[in-house]
């Protein structure tokens, strides 16, 4: 749930194929929220999919970043700052193809490969990581998020950037509390 403008955005996450499921969960999610009787703009859905590790980045010259290269997060299926991060990288690979010569150009696209796999792919690990741990035990997840000020204030830093999600499942103590949930 999150505001955009005059509106209130509330969306759920659900596996593929099961949409009555879905919806089900939706309407479940916005009576918790004590929403149910406020107005709905609009419904819509779509399916996002990630990136898997060995999904081409690269062909010849042709480059993909954001959207097209699958780049999001799996848990939260956050992708605009992975659309803006891919995006930047992908143009300034393709502004030193401009102004180098022969092989030189390739290798400014094997970089923006590179920075891709290496900045942006241990996030999407995580968050596959997370979706996993969530699938297991929604309800443990949505306690430490929603009643746990450690779990608040780790959530908020990944929403605006601060912290990442490789960084915090890679604490020595989530290693610990996860190590004895045996996630």
């Amino acid at each position: 749930m999150f505001p955009k403008g005059d509106v209130l955005t509330v969306g759920v996450i659900q596996a593929k194929g099961s949409p009555d499921a879905t919806r089900d969960y939706l309407r479940r999610w916005v009576e918790r929220l004590g929403l149910q009787h406020d107005e709905v703009e609009r419904s819509s859905g779509h399916l996002t999919q990630w990136r898997s590790h060995d999904s081409p980045l690269r062909r010849g010259s042709v480059i993909v970043a954001g959207d097209a290269a699958g780049l999001l997060d799996p848990w939260s299926r956050e992708g605009i700052s992975y659309a803006l991060r891919s995006g930047t990288w992908a143009g300034e690979a393709v502004a030193r193809v401009s102004v180098a010569r022969g092989n030189d150009g390739h290798g400014a696209l094997d970089s923006y490969v590179d920075r891709v796999s290496t900045e942006l792919m241990a996030e999407v690990s995580a968050g596959l990581r997370l979706l996993r741990i969530f699938e297991a035990h929604p309800a443990l997840v949505h306690f430490f998020l929603g009643f746990s000020g450690l779990g608040s204030r780790l959530f908020v830093g990944v929403c605006n950037g601060t912290t990442r999600l490789s960084t915090i499942l890679a604490s020595r103590a989530m290693r610990a509390a996860l190590a004895v949930l045996r996630l």
